[in-house]
């Protein structure tokens, strides 16, 4: 083929679109056109190879199913336990919280509830540092006065010293006391004592007076 008839057929094909180059045949594309079609068509092959169905939930294991049920019901069941458990405990506390208060119900305050002790007699519990009055009452629990005087004790922060002791000591014995009004005299020997020779005192007392003073009706 000469170089004019050369030249004719080179622009006879550029002025062909590529449908009508691929009608000609794959040989009269230039080589990078083949390449990039030929990585094209591979490249569509390979994805739709890859492209895989969703397997529906409805077709899996159907005990991975009941497994997770089980689980979901254990975990429903121990926390219901837990909040149980937790709600007994927080009773509890509330109870033990409640008996361990010191409120004006529980304290003889009056002239006319420590002249009606004295007056009835009831019980005396007495050693080196206290005076104990004991008699019963009706009233469901028990009561606490104190008697800490001036020629006693001597100054306010001595007496106040005492009075903390006492009352903390009853506060923490009152749930197991009997329904009993009590007063505490200090004594002269109180002023000069430890706080643990004065609480170990105070504790005989209310073993003496758990021992003693409780109704029939009591533990």
């Amino acid at each position: 083929m000469g170089s004019r008839s050369l030249a004719v057929f080179v622009q006879l094909v550029l002025t062909l679109n590529r449908s009508d180059a691929y009608a000609l045949g794959p040989f009269l594309l230039p080589s990078d056109v083949r390449a990039n079609d030929h990585e094209t068509h591979l490249s569509t092959k390979q994805g739709k190879a890859r492209t895989d169905p969703r397997v529906p939930r409805s077709h899996g294991d159907p005990r991975w199913s009941s497994c997770d049920q089980s689980s979901a019901r254990q975990g429903s069941q121990e926390a219901r336990f837990l909040s149980r458990e937790t709600s007994g405990i927080a009773d509890a506390a509330a109870t033990t919280a409640a008996r361990a208060t010191f409120p004006p119900s529980a304290r003889l305050r009056s002239k006319a509830d420590f002249e009606a002790i004295y007056a009835r007699g009831g019980r005396r519990f007495d050693d080196t540092y206290f005076g104990l009055r004991v008699q019963q009452n009706q009233l469901g629990r028990p009561r606490l006065g104190l008697a800490v005087a001036v020629k006693t004790m001597g100054s306010a922060v001595a007496r106040n010293r005492v009075r903390r002791l006492i009352r903390e000591s009853f506060r923490l014995e009152q749930a197991t006391l009997p329904t009993v009004d009590i007063v505490v005299a200090a004594r002269n020997r109180t002023r000069d004592a430890t706080p643990g020779e004065l609480r170990a005192s105070l504790a005989t007392f209310w073993n003496r007076i758990k021992a003693q003073c409780a109704t029939p009706s009591e533990p």
